[in-house]
């Protein structure tokens, strides 16, 4: 990387941790060029030399406030689970990140503006290339595949191969994770909970229990919770 292409990153860099500092000072939709660019130290005409307009700085921000996520999910991947487990731990990763910043998280992938904010994502890995990113694994389709019922279709997939979830379970049951998820998400953002661990467990607890009730899947739903709730994940 030359000298010129580390410090367009670097620039990048600045805008979009303005842009999120102020997703959490004031919110995503308070969002403004004339903000941002305060926030970053430069002029409005110095942000338009690297972000086409406001919505796709706002997308990359987003995009990559949620990254983490994606590094987790991709480590799963290179670790021997059971079918069961590996779903579980999915889930958990995805309450866990979301509920440390459900502002962020219900944007990118549960709202309707879910498909715009992904549209982003090959030009957020060319801004920011990664050896980790990609679109041949199934940890894109299952993070950051527009669709929402293609990412539906990776995570359940292999249950219903299984013969753990029928069709229709299946369709049941992420209809009423989802509906939960949200929920608790807004609970979590109006200081419902003592802190996020405790949102975690509660979700993972109602999630196993809708599970095992709702497939042919025969736990002990307190080993199973405990298992999935210590496990560790590697580092990628």
């Amino acid at each position: 990387m030359n000298n010129k292409e580390i410090q367009r990153q670097r620039m990048y860099g600045y805008f979009i941790t303005a842009c999120q500092d102020l997703i959490k000072e004031e919110g995503i939709d308070q969002l403004t060029i004339r903000k941002i660019s305060d926030k970053a130290g430069y002029n409005s005409a110095t942000l338009y030399n690297y972000f086409e307009n406001l919505d796709q700085l706002k997308a990359l921000s987003l995009l990559d406030n949620v990254k983490p996520y994606f590094y987790a999910i991709r480590s799963l991947y290179g670790m021997d689970l059971d079918l069961v487990d590996r779903f579980l731990l999915i889930w958990r990763e995805y309450a866990k990140y979301s509920f440390g910043n459900p502002q962020v998280y219900i944007e990118v992938f549960e709202s309707s503006n879910s498909d715009d904010i992904l549209s982003y994502i090959d030009k957020y890995f060319d801004y920011f290339p990664s050896e980790e990113f990609s679109k041949d694994h199934d940890v894109y389709d299952l993070v950051y595949n527009r669709d929402m019922k293609r990412r539906d279709r990776v995570l359940l997939e292999p249950e219903i191969d299984a013969g753990y979830l029928s069709e229709e379970q299946a369709r049941y049951f992420i209809d009423g994770i989802y509906a939960l998820h949200i929920g608790m998400c807004n609970q979590v953002l109006n200081d419902y909970y003592s802190n996020s661990e405790e949102a975690l467990k509660l979700f993972m607890s109602y999630l196993i229990d809708f599970l095992l009730l709702n497939s042919s899947i025969k736990k002990n739903k307190t080993e199973l919770l405990n298992r999935i709730l210590s496990m560790k994940t590697v580092k990628i």
